[in-house]
This record gives C-alpha cells, sequence and structure tokens, in this order.
C-alpha cells in the first residue's frame, strides 16, 4: 500500500511516498480504504515534530480521515464491508491507502461524497506545505 511517511527524521522536507504493508484487522478492528485525509494544526506540529515524545519516526501522519470498510477483524458486528466510516481523531496513519480502526471508536455514515474542495490523499504533502508556519 502507499503511505506518506516521516520514516528518518522530522520535518516537511522528510515526508516521502512510500510503500508499507497493508494492515490486517486484529480482534474488534476493521480495516478501511482510506479516501480522504484533512489537516489539522496537530498534523502540521506532529511532522514538524513538536508534538512532544509520544510520536517518534517511522510515523505517518493526518490523523482525521474518511474511509470504506473493506474488511471486519474477528468480533466486529456493527459495521459492514463497503460502510464508510470516520476512524477516531487520536491516532495517526490517515495519509495511507489503508488503515485499521477500532470499531467501537469509529464513525459511521460519513457522506458518499466529496467536498469540491478534496483532493486525493496523495496530495497530502501539498497541502502540508501550505499549512507550513513560518
Amino acid at each position: 500500500m502507499k503511505v506518506w511517511e516521516l520514516a528518518g527524521k522530522f520535518g516537511l522536507e522528510n515526508l516521502q511516498l512510500a510503500e508499507a504493508p497493508e494492515p490486517v484487522p486484529g480482534h474488534g478492528q476493521v480495516k478501511l480504504r482510506m479516501l480522504a485525509a484533512s489537516i489539522n494544526y496537530r498534523d502540521l506540529v506532529v511532522v514538524e515534530g513538536n508534538y512532544g515524545k509520544a510520536i517518534r519516526p517511522p510515523v505517518v501522519p493526518m490523523s482525521d480521515g474518511v474511509g470504506e470498510v473493506v474488511a471486519l477483524g474477528p468480533g466486529v458486528s456493527r459495521l459492514k464491508p463497503g460502510d464508510r466510516v470516520s476512524p477516531p481523531s487520536s491516532r495517526t496513519g490517515s495519509a495511507a491507502s489503508h488503515a485499521t480502526a477500532s470499531c467501537s471508536c469509529t464513525v459511521p455514515g460519513a457522506p458518499r461524497r466529496t467536498a469540491p474542495c478534496a483532493k486525493p490523499w496523495s496530495s497530502t504533502s501539498d497541502r502540508l506545505s501550505r499549512c507550513r508556519t513560518t
């Protein structure tokens, strides 16, 4: 799968498109095909390395996003493949083609349309560079 990743060190200049193994949902999780990600101030702080010691490279940034359920882990009955959900924003990893999320924390019912200004996840680097502070 494709991911935007900070592999070695922080900084927008170190954000690179990379290949990673597709995630496998564990108990109570769903696997999502990520459809969109939004940029918040927290995302910029993570990329710049100013979020504290909790997050260290390698890391796939972006916390908010919308995905379509493509696989269910054991114990999941509330969602089904094809459902659109928003995973919890307390995690990172929305700047990837696929991600896993806890079923109990996902918010179902994301609309089947995108805002006119939305761009595909592959343009994350461009959007982050426009949000960079001076």
